[in-house]
């Protein structure tokens, strides 16, 4: 659920934090820093927002559309994920590979969660339209 995938992105925050500790100031693999909230973190939130407004008519398919928002922003963080994993490999920081591999398969299991979950919101969606 979505409160699941809220514990979820802060575990990954904590496990980010301790890649970055690790990371000598110095280092060739220290990432490099960018703002808390990028303007794609924003757009998708600003998304979000006007999906739930948008689709209020419906409940359950206001609730396929903003987890199809939140799907979106595991894909975006996901591609952060493959990507550090990728150039940490690549420099022979197996650990920080390691650890930026475990959060991208956490990423992988919530949107299949997520995307069961859309699944039966959809077709609970669909039998109220056609009902009416």
């Amino acid at each position: 659920s979505l409160h699941d995938r809220a514990d979820s992105a802060r575990e990954h925050a904590v496990r980010l934090g301790v890649i970055l500790e690790r990371l000598s100031p110095g280092s060739t693999s220290r990432p490099p820093r960018s703002k808390p909230e990028s303007r794609a973190s924003q757009g998708l939130i600003q998304d979000c927002m006007s999906v739930a407004s948008d689709l209020a008519s419906e409940r359950h398919v206001r609730a396929a559309a903003i987890i199809a928002v939140v799907q979106h922003f595991l894909h975006h963080e996901s591609a952060g994920y493959g990507g550090g994993r990728a150039w940490a490999s690549i420099l022979g920081d197996e650990r920080t590979a390691r650890d930026l591999a475990r959060s991208l398969e956490e990423e992988k299991q919530a949107d299949l969660a997520l995307s069961r979950l859309a699944e039966r919101l959809n077709r609970e969606a669909a039998s109220v339209v056609m009902s009416a």
